[in-house]
């Protein structure tokens, strides 16, 4: 009998927040959006380059940070728990702009 050759994939725990002047972002791996089952719910106002995504916070990140608080069993809305998860970067224009908009595999 064949052993399973299947990957877990796992939960991050941390993330890089960029800002500019006008919009922040998460940046996410790809298979964690997979792992939560929300890879089809992204929109376009958001950026992909290989296998990170870079979720705009005001509809994308939102929805990411709430499916990623309910998989840890903490509360939907408790964004204060996920920003002491996150790590700013501050650009005066984030090079994120010039990125391919969001797709799904």
């Amino acid at each position: 009998m064949k052993k399973s050759t299947k990957i877990k994939a796992t939960l991050p725990t941390w993330f890089l927040l960029h800002e500019d002047p006008a919009q922040q972002w998460v940046e996410v791996p790809y298979s964690t959006l997979v792992l939560l089952s929300i890879e089809e719910d992204i929109s376009a106002f958001s950026f992909r380059k290989g296998s990170i995504t870079y979720l705009e916070r005001n509809f994308d990140g939102l929805l990411f940070m709430r499916a990623w608080l309910i998989k840890l069993r903490k509360k939907p809305d408790n964004f204060k728990y996920f920003r002491e998860h996150c790590t700013p970067i501050y650009h005066n224009y984030a090079p994120i702009r010039s990125l391919p908009k969001y797709y799904h595999d």
